[in-house]
């Protein structure tokens, strides 16, 4: 009886935040296991692109696609977190390491001003497509290294992938992933609050 009105606590809680299909799927949902997996896999990276968001000021919906562009590339997430927001301190001029950057941008042909005005993920697209007009070597990863930190050398290969993509945006969107981190930390109140329930659910 527990496990049963823990399941439908959640369920309440993804009505709340818009995700009806997913509260009906919560009922229909047979194994614990099942639904631990969904909330600890599926949910909990959708509400990591809302926490990313907030962090390097590019949209949900291109972190999304970014994450997947990284997969491919079998390069960290955290990498890519670290390329944006080393980028967007060098687009604000935020230190002295933006001298440098400055200067990169220069030698890419790129306006800061206008960088500075797009999503941070769409500046860094441009940033990889001026970057894969260079051969590779010591130059381009001084580069690399001048826009994105200590993550730009490692982020050459990804840079390459990013730079062959047609388009950045990926399926998730703002209202999904902000309703993601809705239902996760549901999911943890119910874990914390219902010790008895989050072990019955598993």
């Amino acid at each position: 009886q527990s496990a049963q009105n823990g399941l439908q606590q959640l369920a309440d809680a993804a009505s709340k935040v818009g995700f009806g299909g997913f509260a009906g799927g919560i009922a229909a949902l047979a194994g614990g296991a099942a639904l631990t997996n969904l909330v600890t896999g599926t949910i909990a990276w959708a509400a990591a692109m809302d926490d990313l968001a907030e962090t390097t000021g590019a949209s949900v919906e291109n972190l999304a696609g970014l994450a997947k562009i990284a997969k491919v590339s079998g390069v960290e997430l955290a990498e890519v977190e670290h390329g944006l927001i080393r980028l967007s301190k060098a687009l604000a001029g935020a230190d002295d390491e933006a001298k440098g950057a400055g200067r990169a941008l220069e030698a890419l042909g790129l306006d800061p001003e206008k960088l500075r005005a797009m999503d941070t993920a769409d500046a860094l697209k441009v940033v990889a497509d001026e970057l894969a007009k260079y051969k590779d070597g010591a130059g381009k990863t001084a580069l690399a290294l001048d826009l994105l930190g200590k993550s730009g050398a490692k982020l050459l290969p990804y840079l390459k992938d990013l730079a062959e993509a047609q388009s950045i945006a990926g399926s998730l969107t703002t209202e999904q992933a902000a309703a993601a981190e809705q239902l996760e930390k549901a999911w943890k109140r119910l874990s914390s609050e219902g010790g008895g329930v989050a072990k019955a659910l598993v």
